[in-house]
């Protein structure tokens, strides 16, 4: 999940619908759809190009559209023949970028100043089209490309501010560490805690340069887009102390461990969640067996790959959108949870009108479909899945909340030292009395994805309602979730729009925890 953040997305659109009513697009029968068609790029045919071709190409045409867009005697036609002609190049450089992304997660040696260049060009390639439409739209031909990209989308790029070269250098050296990071040996504390503290520090210089406060408020406000601030998150977190803590407890009390599962082959796995996928709606199964025709979902085991899963995907210019999963497996029920995790943002970015970009509802969308999957093996008679599931969910929930509050604290005093990275997690462990089973050095989130674990508590929240939902109208909730991956817009929108708990509200907070309590104590009475 953590590479999600990284595919850019230039979006022109104008949203025409809100909540639930969705817009309807070539339907012949006049009939509101839910989903959009499927359109998958295949992997057959795609040429890959290298970080500095993508940059001097994307150059090249920018270049070229503000040199012809300079006398202002551009039509329209030659216009958006130009806009079209950089956009499109843009696709194929992310798509390569995407490329470069799975083969560096399959194994990292020796990729390391690549890594650094597509790095540095997700950061330079959207400056580099702002740039130029910043300069026509300043210029004699600003009415003709307002015609071609709308007048929405050219007021956003007159009102961004370019990265200043220093903002640039900070960037590139945010991606240098972050690399160490992954080709360091991962027992070596002392030399991944002076490259944390080297990360907080950059990432601090950015923030400020960037016009924010702290790094914290830059990645909730800015990064991940957030409708809610860090301090929003307090009444949450106390929550979780008081009561989603000792709700863990006690399903840890009769947890019998993840579930006995396992496979013999990639296709195997396939076959296994499928029966589930392919069930929910028949979307999911067209989708499914689409990306498994196009090799579109990687499970392979290999001893290089780097150990991680996510689904990566990039909305394309021409209507059509590139999605793959990755995954480093491990032969146990794991995978079967994480190729079903995975494809829930597959979904969702293949079969929404307008996939959101927020990164809370993303994670409902896909731990969402694990909550379903569980009371789907429920029905089926088997109770070990949702055992698992409530465990890990709640598990996921204390610990998005426990390791936010790491970060805040560690960017706060500027930690870089071994002591005062365990200090920190002791001093938590006190507040949470709840001991984490990963150290922070383990965890990759802190050095790729700052300030994203919040995401995984909050969205845990919302898909342990979607359980509690599931056992008392499968159906209902089936319908519930369709809904939350068709959502455009922010969490709490999604939230309120479809009638679901706040977290961030005590009293609709307490109402899932009580649903949970009722099933755990009749789970453990049976």
């Amino acid at each position: 999940m953590n590479n999600v953040q990284k595919a850019v997305v230039i979006v022109i659109a104008v949203v025409l619908c809100a909540g639930v009513a969705y817009t309807v697009l070539g339907n012949d029968d006049g009939e509101t759809s839910r989903f959009d068609e499927i359109d998958l790029l295949s992997l057959e045919g795609l040429q890959e190009m290298s970080p500095t071709e993508a940059l001097d190409g994307l150059t090249s045409r920018a270049d070229t559209l503000v040199s012809e867009a300079s006398d202002g005697n551009l039509s329209r036609n030659a216009m958006s023949m130009y806009v079209d002609e950089l956009m499109t190049f843009y696709d194929d450089t992310l798509v390569s970028y995407m490329l470069f992304t799975w083969e560096y997660n399959r194994d990292p040696s020796g990729l390391s100043e690549e890594y650094s260049l597509w790095e540095s060009f997700v950061s330079q390639g959207p400056e580099t089209i702002s740039e130029a439409f910043r300069s026509v739209l300043n210029g004699p031909g600003a009415d003709t490309l307002r015609s071609v990209i709308g007048d929405e989308y050219a007021d956003s790029v007159l009102a961004e501010e370019p990265l200043t070269d220093e903002e640039l250098q900070l960037i590139t050296a945010e991606a240098e560490a972050q690399d160490r990071y992954y080709n360091a040996d991962p027992s070596d504390a002392e030399t991944i805690a002076g490259i944390y503290g080297e990360l907080i520090d950059i990432r601090e210089n950015l923030a400020g340069l960037l016009g924010y406060e702290s790094y914290s408020e830059y990645a909730y406000e800015e990064l991940y887009g957030r409708g809610y601030s860090s301090e929003d998150t307090e009444a949450f977190k106390e929550t979780v102390k008081e009561v989603f803590v000792p709700l863990f407890y006690l399903v840890l009390e009769d947890y019998e461990g993840r579930p006995s599962y396992s496979y013999s082959s990639e296709e195997e796995l396939f076959a296994d969640g499928g029966e589930f996928i392919r069930g929910v709606c028949p979307e999911f199964a067209e989708l499914y067996d689409t990306m498994l025709g196009y090799d579109l979902i990687d499970f392979e085991d290999l001893d290089t790959k780097v150990d991680t899963g996510f689904c990566f995907f990039q909305a394309l210019s021409d209507g059509s959108d590139f999605v793959y999963i990755y995954n480093n497996p491990n032969g146990t029920y794991y995978d079967l949870c994480t190729l079903v995790h995975e494809f829930g943002h597959a979904s969702a970015a293949a079969l929404s009108w307008s996939p959101t970009t927020d990164y809370d509802v993303m994670e409902v969308q896909s731990q969402g479909l694990e909550a379903l999957f569980s009371v789907y093996c429920e029905m089926l008679g088997d109770t070990a899945e949702a055992e698992y599931t409530i465990f890990q969910f709640l598990y996921v929930t204390i610990e998005g909340c426990f390791w936010d509050d790491f970060q805040q604290i560690a960017y706060q005093e500027g930690a870089d030292t071994v002591d005062e990275f365990d200090a920190i997690i002791e001093r938590l462990e006190q507040e949470y009395g709840y001991a984490s089973t990963i150290e922070w050095y383990e965890l990759s989130h802190n050095f790729s994805s700052p300030f994203y674990y919040i995401s995984y508590a909050v969205s845990a929240f919302s898909s342990l309602e979607v359980f509690v939902d599931a056992l008392d109208d499968y159906d209902a909730a089936v319908d519930q979730y369709l809904d939350v991956v068709a959502f455009s817009h922010g969490y709490l929108d999604m939230v309120e729009t479809l009638g679901m708990a706040n977290p961030f509200d005590r009293n609709e907070a307490m109402t899932v925890a009580e649903g949970l309590l009722d099933w755990i104590v009749s789970a453990q009475a049976s």
